[in-house]
């Protein structure tokens, strides 16, 4: 089960050390991010590999690419956008790789679509606009954060 967390012990806020004790971790490595190292974890469940960002010592991330996680209401990797839509309390934001959809009942979760963030100069950019034009579109991703709002 997915929550605003994450899963099960691979959870935002996490120590290492204990996601290391509880969870198969394969892979500890740093990688450069925007010019700077950041150290990422992967850890398989089942044989899905969810890629753990970690900043001081903690999981700041979790990155979902899998349809098997899911949260207790059903949202997962391949929901559409106008399913997350109909939901309400829906914000749009321009990610690096697409748009990124959070709703106010999920806070701390994420949701990545690869369709564009802009519209052409002079088109407006509403989520009315972007579910009809997107609404098809489905999740390519989840990332889970700690929850701001």
């Amino acid at each position: 089960m997915l929550t605003s967390l994450g899963i099960g012990n691979l959870q935002v806020g996490r120590t290492i050390d204990v996601v290391k004790r509880t969870c198969r971790v394969v892979r500890d490595n740093p990688e450069m991010n925007e010019g700077s190292p950041e150290r990422v974890l992967t850890v398989v469940i089942n044989t899905d590999r969810i890629r753990v960002t970690v900043h001081g010592g903690l999981v700041w991330r979790l990155d979902f690419t899998s349809p098997r996680f899911e949260t207790r209401d059903g949202l997962h990797v391949g929901t559409s956008l106008s399913r997350l839509v109909a939901r309400g309390g829906v914000r749009l934001l321009e990610g690096e790789d697409g748009l990124v959809v959070t709703l106010a009942s999920h806070c701390g979760l994420n949701f990545q679509f690869a369709v564009p963030t802009r519209e052409r100069p002079g088109k407006a950019w509403t989520v009315a606009h972007v579910v009809q034009r997107y609404g098809s579109a489905e999740a390519e991703r989840i990332l889970v954060t700690r929850c701001t709002g």
